[in-house]
């Protein structure tokens, strides 16, 4: 007898209904679509500031470190677009590095003057800060998942929703981001940009793209080059399924394959592949 046939992935279709872009090159989702369909770089300048969180009110919204600020005001601009209660949503948040800038302060602290260490700011620096701060703004008591996986942290977080989708049949809110660490973390994590997304993924059948997602046998193959103005983050992986994302088009045979740095488009149905550690890859099929 041949050796067994091993069973197909299972796979996990999912609707689109709302994305939500910064990085401190470009602010928002429309912005970096048509750079990334038509090739073309924003222009050089100072790095933007993550914008204030709309959620938080007084005294919240002045404390919030620029970690929960982005993924706050991230969250509420892909709700909105979908239309979906902030209060009725179950939420994943994913980041490589937490806020490295509170690590950083609070490291340094310790080092020079640790009596000067102070507790709001290591309330700020655990890992589900922004989850916390999330579940305060909207009043959300529905279940909210905080989790790391280094530079696989977005597919990480993009298969927990899609498994919270196939379970409950209702839309999740997916917010990944990482910060760029000042230099004295460079080395444990290497990045020179800021870059945040939000995702509101649903059933099936409902968004503006569909998405169909399976685990698989790691592959060999050499990840799409990215953009240079998009190469810098901690987020790969996010950063190549936002340039397939935005180049999603029925009408252009340029595959997936193409540089995401040259002008092209995402055929339907192309499929991007992303790391989940170790063995597995999590492919993901884009369809318009």
């Amino acid at each position: 007898m041949g050796d067994a046939v091993p069973p197909p992935a299972p796979a996990f279709p999912l609707g689109l209904q709302a994305v939500a872009f910064w990085s401190d090159r470009v602010p928002d989702w429309p912005t970096s679509r048509q750079l990334l369909r038509s090739g073309s770089a924003p222009t050089e300048g100072e790095p933007l500031r993550p914008p204030p969180p709309q959620m938080l009110q007084g005294a919240e919204r002045r404390r919030a470190s620029p970690a929960v600020a982005l993924g706050l005001e991230l969250a509420r601009l892909a709700l909105a677009e979908a239309g979906v209660d902030a209060q009725a949503v179950e939420a994943v948040f994913t980041s490589s590095h937490g806020d490295v800038m509170v690590t950083d302060e609070i490291c340094r602290t310790l080092a020079q003057d640790p009596a000067l260490l102070s507790p709001l700011r290591f309330h700020h620096s655990v890992h589900n800060a922004v989850a916390g701060y999330w579940s305060i703004a909207t009043g959300n008591t529905r279940a909210t998942t905080a989790l790391a996986g280094h530079e696989h942290s977005f597919a990480g977080g993009l298969l927990e929703a899609a498994l919270r989708v196939r379970q409950l049949g209702t839309p999740v809110l997916l917010v990944s981001l990482d910060l760029c660490p000042p230099p004295l973390m460079q080395a444990l994590a290497p990045a020179r940009q800021a870059l945040g997304a939000a995702l509101v993924l649903g059933p099936a059948g409902t968004g503006r793209q569909q998405l169909t997602l399976a685990v698989s046998p790691a592959s060999a193959a050499t990840p799409v080059p990215l953009p240079a103005w998009l190469d810098g983050s901690y987020q790969p992986d996010l950063a190549r399924f936002l340039c397939a994302l935005a180049r999603l088009d029925d009408n252009d045979p340029d595959g997936i394959a193409t540089p995401f740095s040259a002008p092209g488009r995402t055929p339907p149905g192309a499929e991007l592949r992303m790391s989940l550690g170790g063995q597995l890859d999590l492919a993901v099929a884009l369809d318009g």
